[in-house]
């Protein structure tokens, strides 16, 4: 089951209140402060999703930050998305890199527009290609994410893939510099760090591990970050268009990359995922997905 853990939030109350019920002994002001502080909380240990900002000189950052529905005034910051490529050839990057050639550099950063659960914008190149996403909340635990590319070009797009990258240094408890808290299931195996996985060559699964490479090991689409604080973790998903899954333990983020596969001239493909906030064991998760999903 998913659950939402309430216990941050309510002694957050009773410590404030507290205070307060002391220092001020009018009835009618304690009735109305506790009111007031109940209201806050409760806006404190829901989801929230907000146009985000990492590196303010990259223009073409689309960063969208969202935070877990337990007591938390951090986020988790999407790059949305940090990358696409066609034909191998990449078309578009979120920040600049001066290692890795890619064709349009410069472009004319798009603000996100507000909907009724969260937010979206559209981006256009050059070529006539435009894409978009869109970042909502489903529930208090899970957020739901879509992509679109249209290819407006006179040229078909091959095989497009996108780098999808939730960035974890803006949330400490899942900022640890490591790769054993980033998971990954392996028939055979269970939830293993995906670091390990990448060493395995006795197994064939549906997707893979590694920066849109990597042995094809993984035979769920999902990738899970677990949190110093027993009991929670975050997942990633794109379901069946999960194309590849990577972390970085020194730039403490995890991916679930996706796969459009080709565009057509005039044609447009848009992919569905989730971010998972979930409040009990990897194995309670795994139930919980295999049930859902």
């Amino acid at each position: 089951m998913c659950k939402l853990p309430p216990a941050g939030c309510e002694k957050l109350s009773v410590v404030i209140l507290g205070l307060f019920f002391l220092l001020i002994p009018d009835p009618g002001f304690s009735q109305t402060l506790e009111k007031t502080i109940v209201s806050h909380d409760s806006i404190q240990c829901q989801s929230h999703i907000s146009p985000g900002l990492w590196r303010p000189l990259f223009g073409t950052e689309q960063i969208a930050w969202v935070s877990p529905p337990w007591s938390s005034r951090e986020y988790i910051w999407l790059d949305f998305p940090e990358a696409i490529f066609s034909d191998n050839e990449l078309l578009f990057l979120s920040h600049i890199n001066t290692r890795i050639p890619y064709k349009y550099r410069y472009l004319k950063s798009v603000e996100w527009e507000e909907t009724e659960e969260g937010i979206e914008y559209k981006q256009e190149l050059p070529n006539g290609v435009s894409f978009g996403g869109s970042v909502a909340k489903k529930s208090e635990n899970i957020i739901s994410l879509e992509l679109w590319v249209h290819n407006g070009s006179d040229d078909p797009m091959k095989d497009v893939k996108l780098q999808t990258c939730a960035y974890l240094h803006g949330i400490e408890e899942f900022d640890q510099k490591t790769s054993e808290n980033k998971l990954v299931h392996v028939a055979g195996h269970g939830w293993i760090s995906h670091m390990e996985a990448r060493e395995l060559n006795d197994v064939e699964g549906k997707y893979h591990v590694g920066w849109l490479s990597g042995p094809r090991v993984v035979d769920l689409p999902v990738m899970l970050a677990l949190s110093e604080e027993a009991g929670h973790l975050v997942a990633f998903t794109w379901f069946e268009d999960t194309y590849s899954f990577v972390g970085n333990k020194n730039h403490p983020c995890f991916h679930a990359d996706p796969r459009m596969g080709d565009i057509e001239a005039g044609e447009s493909k848009t992919i569905k995922g989730e971010l998972i906030f979930f409040d009990g064991t990897v194995e309670e998760f795994e139930e919980f997905f295999r049930t859902k999903y």
